[in-house]
């Protein structure tokens, strides 16, 4: 993002923390009719199934609406590709666009300027001028703030229309004035973002997941590059998915870009016209190597086709639009509710995968009652350490209650690395190019909150971003919910589950490797001399129950490496400090510069917990 899209999030997310506290209270609770939030629902769905000339996916097509457009998804047999790397997450969308013949359906919650975004922008345009039907829909939260390029999208086929999602005094770009009055009037309905991220293929293909649109989601960035996961879905289930499109699309915060006052202007005058040239959609080399991909029919067949794997119970669980109708912070919602049902599934462990790990009372609660069920349940987590993370006052957050994790709740809480030990694995693009090739670091939304804080210049680095859990080897589930109080109260979520050993095996297998040794740093307790370790361990946690305030820097929980040669085990066993190494609580972090932040932090975001 360029300094116009820094700034307005800068102002954007500082109001956001303070007026929260001011007006939370008194955020008056409005009743609304059903009829006065949706507009009439557009039919979007096709009865016949589609094939394809150019594309192998016809052969998973075939089998799975072989007996008839209509099955029940709940146990109609599906094929299911886990897309693992930003590398395949891109080659399976633009092939999917380029061979869709009725209509393309997409829901993001960022799409950027950048060239992934750019690219994508083109890649639809065509897909609408060979008449089909695209329908775009971005939270304005995230929409890039370059107002001519999206006036150009949105006005670039009569095939082609975008809405922008509960949009602040119906601009992209409101002032910092508009957006402290609009908090003051509706702060609830402000916060309540879009995270939802959807592209729907004729009816029939979905892919969902965490990824946005912007070149960190697609191993494209020379800096950092987001570690996420997407499920690809062949089958019935697509319908459930365009179900809920239909009901987002309809939503009466839903809006036409030509209703927006600032893009709709752009588009009336046509000034945009000067402004977006040949040059905007000149990517260079860039994408060379994934149009040689593209190109080869049988490269996409081995990769995508003959690797899915055929489930026959799954399942698609998503939020209405607007969350909940509830006024406050902690509300919960129906995709909230529901995979708390699942995890009560587990009988002896639970893996999580989530960037940013933030509790609050309502989550806290029922991981407790989790844990009363069954006192044995093994809880792993892997996210982003201080090192990785792309948002330091989550990480903040997740700091000050690490303690707690630790000790009541027994989490067994593995930290990313920035470079892994396995990073060519996760980016196939690693050593293919050096890293000046690749476009230079765009920052994400709020960019003094989230900038990377320890990575050397020119060198290419990984950050957590995917949103998945497994349980008991049996069940597996991929969407965009975040373990954190906004994603399970305020942002509307989704995610697919799917009940198949052998889907899960490849999610926990890949899941594994992230926290493996060499990829993770283990999270454990000080092994400090006994007085001296209970003396911290009672003003850490006094400390950790304060909103405000909590300076104590430090922690009787800090992180660890595997010695060369041992064996892993939990940070509870008797050998742990027999095989492991204290590395201290912020490795790869130099002192004072991301250090200090996160203690400041720390001692003042308490308040702002519901916002994390």
């Amino acid at each position: 993002m360029d300094e116009e899209d820094k700034n307005f999030m800068r102002r954007n997310f500082v109001i956001t923390i303070f007026l929260v506290l001011l007006c939370s209270a008194c955020s008056p609770l409005r009743s609304v009719k059903w009829e006065n939030m949706y507009s009439p629902f557009e039919q979007l769905h096709i009865d016949e199934k589609t094939t394809y000339e150019n594309s192998p996916f016809t052969k998973l097509i075939n089998v799975v609406f072989k007996t008839g457009i209509t099955a029940l998804p709940g146990n109609a047999p599906h094929y299911v590709d886990l897309l693992n790397t930003g590398e395949d997450a891109f080659l399976a969308r633009v092939h999917l666009i380029r061979n869709a013949k009725r209509s393309i359906l997409l829901q993001t919650y960022i799409w950027d300027k950048d060239e992934c975004g750019r690219f994508f922008i083109k890649e639809l345009i065509e897909a609408a001028n060979r008449g089909v039907k695209v329908k775009v829909l971005i939270d304005a939260m995230g929409a890039t703030k370059d107002l001519d390029l999206l006036a150009y999208f949105a006005d670039a086929s009569p095939n082609l229309e975008i809405k922008f999602y509960n949009p602040n005094v119906l601009r992209i770009n409101p002032s910092a004035l508009q957006i402290a009055s609009q908090m003051a009037i509706r702060l609830d309905g402000m916060n309540k973002r879009m995270h939802n991220k959807t592209l729907i293929i004729d009816d029939q293909i979905a892919i969902m997941g965490g990824r946005n649109y912007q070149n960190d989601y697609f191993d494209m960035s020379s800096l950092r590059n987001f570690k996420d996961r997407d499920v690809l879905v062949v089958g019935p289930i697509a319908k459930q998915v365009t179900d809920s499109f239909i009901q987002y699309w309809a939503f009466h915060q839903a809006v036409y870009a030509k209703d927006m006052l600032d893009i709709g202007a752009l588009m009336k005058n046509k000034t945009y016209k000067t402004k977006i040239t040949d040059q905007t959609f000149d990517f260079n080399d860039l994408f060379k190597d994934a149009e040689t991909q593209l190109a080869d029919l049988k490269f996409i067949d081995q990769r995508f086709v003959n690797s899915a794997l055929l489930v026959k119970h799954l399942q698609f669980i998503v939020d209405l639009p607007g969350k909940n109708f509830i006024p406050g912070l902690a509300s919960g919602s129906d995709a909230t509710d529901a995979l708390l049902d699942i995890l009560q599934q587990a009988k002896k462990q639970i893996i999580f995968q989530t960037p940013y790990l933030v509790l609050d009372t309502y989550l806290v609660k029922n991981i407790r009652k989790l844990k009363k069920q069954n006192k044995d349940l093994d809880i792993l987590i892997s996210t982003n350490s201080l090192a990785a993370t792309d948002h330091i006052t989550a990480y903040a957050q997740s700091f000050k209650q690490k303690s707690f994790f630790v000790d009541a709740l027994r989490f067994r809480i593995f930290e990313f690395k920035p470079v892994p030990k396995d990073i060519e694995f996760m980016l196939p693009n690693y050593k293919k190019h050096p890293p000046e090739f690749f476009p230079a670091y765009k920052d994400s939304i709020l960019e003094w909150a989230m900038e990377p804080i320890s990575v050397p210049p020119n060198r290419r680095y990984v950050c957590i971003h995917a949103k998945s859990f497994v349980i008991d080897d049996q069940v597996g589930w991929v969407g965009s919910f975040n373990l954190d109080p906004r994603s399970a109260h305020l942002n509307t979520e989704l995610g697919v589950v799917i009940w198949d050993t052998a889907f899960t095996k490849l999610l926990k297998d890949n899941i594994d490797v992230d926290m493996a040794t060499g990829n993770s740093w283990v999270v454990g307790r000080r092994n400090n001399v006994p007085v001296v370790k209970q003396l911290n361990m009672f003003i850490d946690k006094t400390m950790e129950t304060l909103p405000l305030g909590d300076v104590w820097p430090f922690q009787h929980i800090t992180m660890f490496e595997l010695k060369e040669g041992a064996q892993p085990v939990p940070f509870y066993d008797n050998l742990f400090y027999k095989n492991y190494q204290e590395v201290g609580s912020f490795p790869e972090v130099p002192f004072p510069q991301g250090q200090i932040k996160v203690i400041l932090l720390k001692a003042f975001i308490g308040l702002a917990k519901p916002l994390m």
